[in-house]
């Protein structure tokens, strides 16, 4: 089946979600439909329902939101019809008295309070008071997935839901996985006070006293189980293992569920975010629950999916190309920007379009001709390695701004890397790989800032004479 006919993308963080997903695909496709020569994705492809759906699972022992977003971004490029993004998986718990969180349970991000059903926990700002302001919330997920959600939710509070048949019924097609993907006994679902960690090697049963455990009644007959519960998702970079914050962050700001992968994706391509429950996001975390919980998410997926008609799913827009580009760039410090600083700094001078170079000179000798500044051809070192095949008036804005020292060297040589950073499109033009080649600009922006930091800690001045070579040798 051609590439252009999957519309549903689907991302795993690991590989018992990865297996999980598979396991309620109705149809599996050929994994050899076209895609993008770079791409270094592994694939299942395959009918799930009326649409056909592609998972993805991240790079074995890589976690967090950079892996998430480099995967959907090979994805976006391979499958250029996708209008419907899933990150579907695990994730700690975080039981309250307003929310009987179980392990086993599903969370949906829902947005609700003027938030995304996601934020990022560890992104915001410092202030005098010594508190930490979280800044960090995402872009919704699409109309047609809210709505989805909205009318399976009521489905289910109506008339319940049949997960565990679901789950049940798809373990049988491959009993083999039946030992890891059951639910485990209901004795094995612990928690703990929050104060109380875990100490040693041992398993809790053996290595925790049961004197911290928090009394909870067995779920009623007339009680949907696992649960699905809506609300906000909090995503970061670290594995969330103490109860103290996970219990601080719910109280502030209702957290249900932590994760580490969503925060990569809802800004470039917005998706839902749903995570069974496999621990208490605690330092008494274990894997006992992590084949059953990536099942009950996979199979409220899947319930999800069959709501969603096709032509719906057709009617969602594509990402713009301010996004399809970005998606294709790794994440970028905006403070360290050169061409937003200058233009914010000077916006009179940014508007200029002639530049230090005429039409009929190349970008890369411009800053190298005088004889003197061969001594480390700043600019020959980012230019040759990125050669613009086409200029545009952005170029020039940006190079009009550049400040010079008496021999023509910019006062710091790291504007190269800036100023072909900011063309990405054009590599792209010019028929280039704009991924491989901004991975080479990252290296050189980094040597040279190595460099420059050791030029100016060594004497005043940017000029580096011949006499410092071999000490710059040496250090590098």
């Amino acid at each position: 089946m051609k590439s252009s006919k999957y519309t549903v993308g689907w991302i795993c963080a690991i590989k018992t979600e990865y297996v999980a997903a598979q396991s309620f695909l109705d149809e599996e496709h050929d994994t050899s439909s076209r895609r993008s020569q770079h791409d270094p994705n592994d694939y299942t492809l395959g009918r799930m329902g009326k649409h056909n759906v592609v998972i993805a699972v991240l790079p074995n022992g890589e976690y967090g939101k950079s892996s998430a977003a480099a995967v959907m971004s090979h994805m976006l490029h391979s499958f250029p019809n996708i209008r419907v993004m899933l990150m579907v998986g695990i994730g700690g718990g975080v039981p309250s008295a307003r929310h009987d969180i179980r392990l086993g349970d599903v969370v949906v991000s829902s947005p609700s309070g003027g938030n995304s059903g996601v934020f990022q926990y560890d992104f915001g700002k410092s202030v005098q008071d010594q508190r930490f302001y979280h800044t960090g919330f995402m872009n919704q997920p699409p109309t047609v997935l809210r709505t989805a959600v909205a009318g399976l939710e009521a489905s289910y509070e109506r008339k319940g839901h049949r997960l565990r048949k679901s789950i049940d019924t798809a373990l049988s097609h491959n009993p083999r996985l039946g030992r890891k993907y059951s639910k485990p006994s209901w004795d094995s679902d612990r928690l703990y006070v929050s104060g109380y960690t875990h100490g040693g090697k041992l398993a809790c049963a053996d290595g925790c006293s049961s004197d911290y455990l928090i009394p909870r009644r067995p779920r009623g007959r007339q009680e949907d189980d696992p649960a699905i519960h809506y609300g906000l998702i909090a995503s970061g970079d670290t594995l969330m293992k103490d109860a103290i914050i996970r219990d601080t962050l719910a109280e502030e700001h209702d957290v249900l569920c932590f994760e580490m992968e969503a925060a990569g994706l809802m800004n470039n391509f917005p998706c839902l975010v749903i995570r069974g429950i496999c621990d208490y996001a605690d330092s008494h975390k274990n894997k006992e629950w992590q084949g059953y919980a990536a099942m009950t998410a996979a199979a409220y997926t899947k319930d999800l999916l069959k709501r969603v008609s096709p032509m719906m799913a057709n009617s969602e827009q594509a990402p713009d190309e301010d996004n399809r580009r970005k998606s294709h760039q790794s994440q970028w410090d905006p403070t360290t920007d050169f061409a937003y600083e200058n233009q914010e700094s000077h916006p009179s001078e940014y508007v200029n379009t002639e530049g230090p170079y005429q039409d009929t000179e190349e970008p890369s000798t411009a800053w190298t001709s005088n004889d003197r500044n061969q001594e480390l051809r700043w600019g020959h070192l980012a230019c040759t390695t990125c050669h613009i095949k086409t200029r545009t008036v952005n170029q020039r804005r940006l190079a009009s701004s550049i400040t010079t020292n008496q021999h023509g060297i910019p006062e710091d040589p790291r504007v190269a890397v800036y100023a072909h950073r900011a063309d990405y499109l054009n590599y792209e033009v010019a028929g280039w790989n704009p991924k491989r080649e901004f991975g080479l600009i990252e290296f050189f922006y980094f040597t040279a800032n190595i460099i420059f930091k050791f030029i100016r800690e060594t004497q005043p001045g940017n000029l580096v004479t011949g006499e410092m070579r071999p000490q710059i040798e040496g250090r590098l």
